[in-house]
């Protein structure tokens, strides 16, 4: 399957650069990501200071639910895009979002670690591959070897 260049452009800059490079003043603006996620932040979100990922002009879209436990998946992205959440579930976050009149959609894992849970995953990520049609990114951590 082909992917339009700005697709690959943007997962390129997700997979190159981890959370700690490209906070960094030097690469903040230069190539940085449309979005960004963090796995097992292991706090609230609401316990950092609001400006914090504002300075680095990011807003925050979607977390994952867990139930009684604080999300372990937080989905950040640039102020000029507003993405379509479609599904989020305790181990997945998925969404649509349009670059130059192109939809595109995104799955971001946090897989669990028991086999039974990442089963249902596997079992939520084939329905998203059959019923989409569009370019789709699966991205994350699945927890699989």
């Amino acid at each position: 399957m082909l992917f339009h260049q700005p697709f690959l452009r943007t997962l390129q800059l997700i997979l190159k650069y981890s959370l700690t490079v490209f906070l960094t003043a030097q690469n903040r603006q230069k190539d940085k990501p449309d979005f960004c996620f963090i796995s097992e932040p292991w706090m609230e979100f609401d316990s950092l200071p609001r400006s914090w990922f504002t300075r680095l002009d990011y807003k925050l879209f979607a977390l994952n639910n867990i139930d009684t436990l604080q999300p372990n998946l937080w989905c950040l992205c640039t102020f000029n895009l507003n993405p379509k959440i479609l599904n989020i579930t305790d181990q997945l976050v998925s969404f649509t979002f349009d670059y130059n009149n192109i939809v595109y959609g995104f799955t971001d894992v946090y897989a669990s670690t028991c086999y039974l849970k990442r089963r249902e995953l596997w079992q939520s990520l084939q329905t998203f591959q059959l019923n989409h049609t569009i370019p789709w990114c699966f991205m994350g951590d699945f927890n699989s070897i």
